[in-house]
């Protein structure tokens, strides 16, 4: 795929109405993205609700279930709280090929977050950048603005996580 840039949105469908420009929901650009990836699939989310009910829906923890089954190698990078929630309520169990991590043990000392960075990127070929939480309301009831990017943009996010990852930013929990 050629690179391009989609407006992507969670927001009241009244808002949209006679609008004359392209724009997609945050959930089903998440879904797209879940859907697709056949190898790696990265999120950066501070936060990821353990369970379908808010997780955005059944279809995206069906997603994600699913992708995982098929080989796509899930890499998480998430706030302190938000690892400890996965981890406690089990979702560590259904999805395969999970690699979890957390802020370094450094930043955790100085009560920071790590990152705030809401990121989705699949196979280093697409992405989604902006600022919606993999939670119910991020996805469907908050007012949250991002891009669905492909080609270098994404592939550059990604580079971005590489350097994250290796200059010890986080750490990983999970195996």
């Amino acid at each position: 795929m050629n690179d391009s840039t989609v407006l992507v949105t969670t927001l009241p469908d009244q808002l949209l109405c006679g609008t004359e420009f392209d724009v997609r929901r945050t959930a089903g650009v998440l879904v797209q993205l879940v859907t697709e990836a056949k190898e790696e699939l990265l999120i950066a989310s501070p936060f990821i609700t353990a369970d379908d009910e808010y997780m955005g829906g059944e279809s995206m923890y069906q997603s994600l279930v699913a992708a995982t089954k098929r080989g796509v190698k899930l890499i998480c990078f998430l706030s302190t709280s938000g690892a400890k929630d996965v981890l406690s309520n089990g979702l560590h169990r259904e999805l395969h090929n999970l690699t979890l991590f957390e802020p370094s043990s450094a930043l955790a000392a100085e009560k920071r977050m790590g990152s705030h960075a809401k990121v989705v990127i699949a196979d280093s070929m697409s992405a989604y950048i902006g600022s919606a939480n993999f939670t119910y309301p991020g996805l469907h009831s908050q007012l949250e603005i991002g891009v669905h990017v492909h080609g270098d943009i994404a592939r550059e996010c990604r580079c971005l996580w590489n350097i994250v990852q290796a200059n010890g930013y986080f750490q990983q929990v999970f195996p």
